[in-house]
């Protein structure tokens, strides 16, 4: 059937998919995941705590953003600098430069891109008419909980959508956390816009118009339908060469 799919149980970089309990925040905070960048690939840092715009601390140092121009605003540079967050220039308003009102739609679409940040076997799902969110019902299946600030959706498993904020796209700052949470889809409505779950304290757009692709935002992988799993074949151990481990010195 057309309305069968299968959708990731939590947000990309998200090490639960439970809420929790109301006097409990430890659940729903670890249920926050990731944000990206639409186009890009690698991620970049959730907030640590539902009730506050924190980004969570990690082991590594983030570089500084910087502005999109000719130079940084590139797939190239994208590439090549994977923790460091692109603001939108002002022409398209996105991180990918092009130095018109035009940019490029191909970065993530319905055929799974080497820049979708989803595992094998799953990509960033669709948007506009038809959408994942529209098909379960998400505007009318619901219950929110003001406490642990996000949204249980009956029509999806009773999957569990908080609401993660997200970093503007002008200065890569962490906002919103606890009051509004969008999720990617790669489906461009135009030049300038993107369709996204949109979703806050009071409201629910299941084809919403997010008006830059440089902010950062979760995602919520859609199951591949193109993915052909490949089974290697056995190596038989027989032919496999000995192996002798020894200690650093």
């Amino acid at each position: 059937s057309d309305q069968t799919f299968s959708v990731q149980d939590r947000n990309l970089g998200a090490t639960s998919a439970e809420k929790g309990k109301e006097d409990w925040y430890a659940r729903v905070d670890e249920s926050i995941g990731l944000h990206y960048q639409w186009g890009r690939k690698d991620p970049f840092r959730g907030s640590s705590s539902i009730n506050d715009n924190v980004l969570t601390e990690t082991t590594i140092e983030w570089p500084g953003r910087v502005e999109s121009n000719s130079t940084n605003g590139t797939i190239e540079y994208s590439v090549s600098n994977p923790t460091t967050f692109i603001s939108v220039n002002y022409t398209n308003y996105d991180w990918y430069y092009t130095g018109e009102t035009t940019t490029n739609n191909t970065r993530w679409n319905s055929t799974k891109t080497i820049y979708d940040p989803c595992p094998i076997g799953w990509r960033v799902p669709d948007g506009g008419t038809g959408n994942i969110w529209e098909k379960a019902d998400f505007a009318n299946t619901y219950i929110y909980d003001s406490n642990l600030k996000g949204y249980t959706f009956f029509n999806a498993q009773n999957s569990w959508y908080p609401l993660t904020g997200c970093l503007s796209y002008n200065y890569a700052e962490l906002e919103s956390v606890g009051y509004d949470g969008g999720a990617w889809s790669c489906t461009p409505l135009n030049d300038y816009s993107v369709y996204e779950l949109q979703l806050n304290t009071s409201s629910r757009y299941t084809s919403h118009e997010c008006t830059s692709r440089g902010y950062g935002q979760a995602v919520r992988c859609i199951k591949d339908e193109n993915y052909e799993d490949i089974t290697l074949p056995d190596i038989p151990f027989e032919n496999l060469t000995d192996i002798t481990a020894t200690s650093a010195k």
